[in-house]
């Protein structure tokens, strides 16, 4: 039976780099092929394609990849352009950025989580906010300061606050 499983992993990730059991990789990789990992990576993985972490493995880093399936430990920053799966083993701390997810009941997942799109609008409203001429900006802020400042001064006056 052991053997029969054995193969059948082999055959599954055919093509990926492994890196297995009791194997541990200080420093960071970059790499255009897919990964298997049941090992420990403290450091950064960048790559385009799938990235696979089985139950044992662990990454201590930034994963940057096409897809995620999670079985595993990862902290530090995740963003994947694909989908994530995290199996009911994962454990995720940290920041996810992803364009698809799904979570198996028992998936550990902490931290900053925000769909790419999202992620994405949110930092093009930064740029045109930070592209707007400085004039506009400060007439912005003193309409604001106008609308809070009577707010501010009747609660001072309701609560006895005011001098």
């Amino acid at each position: 039976m052991w053997k029969k499983h054995s193969i059948k992993t082999e055959q599954s990730f055919r093509g990926y780099s492994v890196i297995q059991q009791g194997v541990w990789v200080k420093g960071n990789i970059t790499a255009e092929g897919s990964f298997y990992i049941d090992g420990k990576i403290e450091g950064d993985l960048v790559t385009t394609q799938d990235v696979v972490i089985g139950k044992h493995g662990q990454i201590l880093g930034t994963l940057r990849a096409g897809s995620l399936r999670l079985a595993g430990d990862i902290q530090g920053e995740v963003r994947v352009e694909g989908r994530v799966h995290l199996s009911a083993t994962a454990r995720l701390t940290g920041t996810l950025l992803y364009a698809s997810l799904s979570m198996e009941e028992g998936a550990y997942l902490e931290g900053t989580i925000r769909r790419l799109q999202d992620a994405k609008d949110g930092a093009r409203s930064n740029e045109k906010r930070l592209a707007e001429p400085i004039k506009e900006r400060i007439e912005r802020t003193e309409r604001l300061r106008e609308r809070i400042r009577p707010q501010a001064e009747r609660e001072e006056i309701e609560t006895g606050e005011h001098q």
